[in-house]
């Protein structure tokens, strides 16, 4: 009787403690979907522009121009230029770019802009002339909530009309999402002093000496290949620098292509050549948001960490 009444209180306890569904596993939460926003900007690799013609030229050639309202309705234009720094892209008779992988335009979703894709074959005439908007913004997010996890699959097809003499002929392009782009200046970098890169510190004659301070550069790498301000140094000798503002310190970061960054800090104060201090690898495009830590052995506290610090640049 008392050991049944005593089994009779464990398995209440045992309710009470482990409720019916404690085995069921918690689904996987649905991966959150890249939202492009008002504002953003783009990059595009352009990978055709097609001419509705049965004459079309053996090749030819694309303009994007930039257009900004301002106040009062006043109107500017721009020649945007592709990442290779060329003004016009060429185009073959069968409508594809030829630098499609190296000529991309970067693209500002805005109701103050719009952009203009002229196709040419000299400076005299217009064969094509496609233009586009802000409201492309909803059919860029209609392309990545239909495969959101394929970002080679957000192309956009834009068609434009002959008009009048100004334009020849029908024609069309065909965009490529190439990244969203935002840039970031290296604010600081913090390295603790009960850090080991602090602590096993030796001065020139081999000595310990955490007060032997190094000259930190650093070199930012995305998908293996350097970024543009990669080996930047800090302008004095510390263990946790401010690195000053300025084109030195801007770094372009582009998101929603799967990219993955390195980052390697060393110490310039040397003879011969940079000491290696670590090296940050898988970083997101996402990461440079918040602090970027380096990766501690297992067991080692977090507060051990040498730590990045980005700011957003408007």
């Amino acid at each position: 009787m008392f050991r049944c009444a005593v089994a009779a209180v464990f398995f209440a306890l045992g309710c009470l403690t482990h409720p019916a569904n404690a085995n069921e596993v918690e689904p996987d939460k649905e991966p959150m979907v890249f939202q492009v926003n008002e504002g953003d900007q783009i990059y595009f690799r352009l990978l055709s522009a097609k001419l509705m013609s049965e004459d079309t030229p053996a090749s030819y050639y694309v303009e994007v121009f930039e257009w900004t309202r301002r106040d009062g309705n006043a109107v500017s234009s721009r020649q945007v230029r592709t990442t290779t720094n060329h003004s016009s892209i060429s185009i073959g008779s069968d409508g594809t770019a030829s630098n499609a992988d190296r000529a991309e335009l970067l693209i500002e979703f805005s109701p103050r802009k719009s952009y203009i894709f002229v196709i040419r074959q000299n400076r005299r005439e217009e064969l094509g002339r496609i233009e586009i908007y802000s409201d492309t913004l909803k059919m860029l997010q209609d392309k990545v909530n239909d495969s959101p996890n394929d970002f080679k699959k957000w192309t956009l097809t834009i068609k434009g009309a002959a008009k009048e003499e100004q334009v020849q002929h029908n024609s069309e392009i065909v965009l490529a999402f190439a990244g969203r782009s935002h840039r970031y200046e290296l604010e600081g970098i913090v390295v603790p002093t009960i850090s080991d890169h602090y602590t096993g510190r030796k001065n020139l004659s081999g000595k310990p000496d955490p007060n032997f301070a190094p000259i930190l550069r650093v070199y930012i790498d995305a998908n293996g290949v350097p970024l543009p301000n990669s080996g930047l140094a800090a302008s004095v000798r510390a263990w946790s620098p401010d690195f000053p503002s300025g084109q030195r310190n801007v770094w372009e970061i582009r998101e929603g292509i799967g990219a993955r960054y390195l980052i390697r800090l060393r110490d310039a104060r040397t003879w011969v050549r940079e000491i290696q201090l670590l090296e940050r690898r898988d970083i997101k495009a996402e990461d440079f948001r918040e602090v970027i830590r380096e990766q501690l052995p297992i067991g080692q506290r977090p507060e051990r960490a040498v730590q990045f610090r980005f700011t957003p640049i408007p």
